[in-house]
């Protein structure tokens, strides 16, 4: 008799039902996957496991529809590997306990509307398949929540959700031509978008994420577009490696912590609308290929990781971001924002210099090198500043030629200061400096005029190889914009 009843058992490791006398399987009523089984007697025996709050329905197929509608599990209810055949209603459902749904596939509709899962507990859909539409408008997950490796092949919609724990979205798969819906969806705890391919439409509009939201490596199709417009991060923001190969939309997105996009690859569109652009991390992206024509900047066009670096690294970074926003300005034509990028690239390379390990004679030199460039001319795009210091030159030399003395008219008068002259013959004389200092200082050289002393030779030499060097500098200056 032993053999006969171990061979009546359901063999699904775990059941103690009776095995169907059909199945070749030996699977029970419940457990059997043919499609041919007895519905109503399906629906009998579980009936009975819910009147006995037996809640483990590890591995059942629910042959057609399954209801579920506004039902309350008072503890932990299992459907790991459970197979949904029809579509599943578990819409107004209460979950007290834990949620488990790991493995479990649903071939219809998905129907979690209104759905509460209790923080005693966490809901795992970790592995799990949805082909038909996922509906998760208005739930409340109150715990932790697991959709880690979890595969959308339709519709994954979770409008107007609520997540109140941790909740884990990793290399979750949204299918192509799908969405993706988080609209108006809140996350009070950390969410981790990391690994997850999005191949149709991301749309997180007016989604709250109230802790860090993680999007490390996150792809997005060029197919669809990921629409974080009018987002709130209250904390820090991860794009880290994400890839937008479509548009990527963040207008009027809040980021109170830190956006950090570093290594992102921008494919479409960006926009992000009114957001300083100067406090996202972008290092190491392809920020050069973006089209930054409506980007706004803050005001000294200052980024985050010049106004924190500490060391060669993040100086370093913060040149390469600049440089690639320089590049992404010239190639649509705007000079003058890639101009004003271009100077505070030249100053991270300055700041550079005190960390390198360099002797200190090499230092200094470096140093007044830069200091001078970036006072005299901006880096060659202030030619404004190179007319400035030239005339400034001019007046000073004159001031000396008539300290030291001069001669004019073919040396038959000397000019010098002389505290018993007028003002008129002051001024006169001034006039005659301030001409020997013009025609020094542009090189051109008449000989009506020359130095009466050694010291008044030695600024004409110093006067003479500053103005070649200046008007020089002036060219190459004034010439680049106007070539611009």
């Amino acid at each position: 008799m032993f053999p006969d009843i171990v061979k009546r058992q359901c063999t699904y490791e775990g059941c103690g039902e009776e095995a169907l006398k059909t199945s070749k399987e030996r699977l029970c009523i419940l457990h059997d996957k043919s499609e041919s089984k007895d519905r109503d007697e399906f629906q009998r025996a579980l009936h009975k496991k819910l009147s006995n709050q037996d809640y483990d329905f590890r591995g059942y197929c629910f042959a057609g529809k399954c209801s579920f509608h506004g039902f309350t599990f008072p503890k932990d209810a299992d459907f790991r590997e459970a197979q949904f055949r029809g579509d599943a209603d578990f819409e107004e459902a209460r979950f007290s306990g834990k949620a488990t749904f790991k493995g479990a596939t649903f071939s219809g509709r998905a129907l979690f509307l209104g759905a509460k899962f209790s923080k005693e507990g966490k809901a795992e859909f970790r592995n799990t398949q949805f082909l038909g539409d996922a509906l998760f408008s208005g739930a409340e997950f109150s715990g932790d929540t697991l959709f880690w490796q979890t595969r959308f092949s339709a519709d994954a919609v979770f409008w107007h959700a609520k997540f109140s724990g941790q909740t884990l979205f990793l290399d979750a798969i949204f299918a192509e031509e799908q969405r993706a819906d988080f609209r108006d969806a809140k996350f009070s705890e950390k969410v981790d978008f990391s690994g997850a391919d999005f191949s149709g439409d991301a749309l997180f509009w007016r989604a709250k994420f109230s802790g860090e939201a993680l999007f490390h490596g996150t792809r997005f199709s060029e197919e669809g577009k990921a629409d974080f417009q009018e987002a709130r991060f209250s904390k820090n923001a991860l794009f880290q490696g994400a890839k937008f190969s479509g548009d990527a939309l963040f207008g009027g997105a809040a980021f109170s912590g830190v956006p950090d996009f570093e290594s992102s690859r921008f494919f479409g569109e960006i926009n992000f609308g009114t957001t300083d652009v100067g406090t996202l991390h972008l290092a190491e992206s392809n920020i050069d290929t973006v089209d930054l024509t409506n980007a706004k900047w803050s005001r000294d066009f200052k980024n985050v990781y010049e106004k924190r670096a500490k060391d060669v690294e993040t100086f370093r970074k913060a040149e390469e971001i600049y440089r690639k926003v320089k590049m992404s300005y010239h190639r649509t034509g705007d000079y003058n924002l890639g101009a004003m990028f271009y100077y505070r690239e030249m100053e991270c390379r300055r700041k550079q210099i005190r960390f390198r390990s360099l002797n200190i004679i090499s230092k200094v030199f470096k140093s007044l090198g830069y200091d001078f460039i970036r006072l005299y001319c901006g880096y060659g795009e202030k030619p404004l500043r190179v007319i400035g210091f030239s005339l400034a030159a001019i007046v000073v030399c004159a001031v000396l030629f008539m300290k030291s003395g001069i001669y004019d008219e073919q040396g038959l008068r000397l000019i010098q200061y002389d505290i018993s002259q007028t003002w008129l013959e002051i001024l006169r004389d001034f006039w005659t400096c301030f001409y020997y200092s013009v025609i020094t200082f542009t090189t051109v050289g008449y000989g009506d005029i020359s130095p009466a002393t050694g010291l008044a030779r030695t600024i004409a030499m110093a006067e003479g190889f500053f103005g070649a060097f200046s008007i020089a500098l002036f060219v190459l200056t004034f010439g680049r914009r106007m070539m611009r």
